[in-house]
């Protein structure tokens, strides 16, 4: 399956993913400056200790969940694929916050991708986006 993006994802991007299982509508909340510094703790986290994500269970018996841990895990996989560095793994369904970060460098790949990492979280280049599942399409 092929990605399709409704919108072009900035070159040196630090992208906070939602991930969405054949829901029609909606939209990834505003990031203003606050809700984006919020996360950074969590980038800063997850860049110090790489593969370390919410723990528990992935998905419940819930239908729901389990669906959302398919797109979650399946986005997340595609993304890597078609170039993204993976900043958070996808964790558990039911957490809060974002399902997964990855940065996005643009086509030719940084020398030191975590010092490319910074360098957006410092330039406030933090965006949010939807993936959407089984569909592959990332929109806003």
């Amino acid at each position: 399956m092929a990605l399709t993006f409704w919108h072009p994802i900035p070159p040196q991007t630090i992208v906070l993913w939602d991930a969405k299982y054949r829901r029609p509508g909606g939209s990834y909340p505003s990031l203003s400056a606050a809700k984006v510094k919020k996360w950074w703790p969590e980038i800063r986290r997850a860049l110090n200790a790489p593969g370390t994500t919410v723990t528990g269970k992935i998905a419940g018996a819930n239908f729901k969940h389990v669906n959302g841990a398919l797109g979650e895990l399946n986005g997340h996989a595609m993304l890597v694929a078609a170039g993204h560095y993976s900043i958070l793994e996808p964790g558990r369904t039911t957490a809060g916050g974002v399902d997964f970060i990855t940065y996005y460098h643009g086509p030719v790949s940084p020398l030191d991708w975590q010092i490319a990492v910074e360098s957006a979280l410092k330039q406030h280049r933090v965006e949010g986006r939807i993936f959407r599942w089984p569909g592959c399409i990332v929109t806003r």
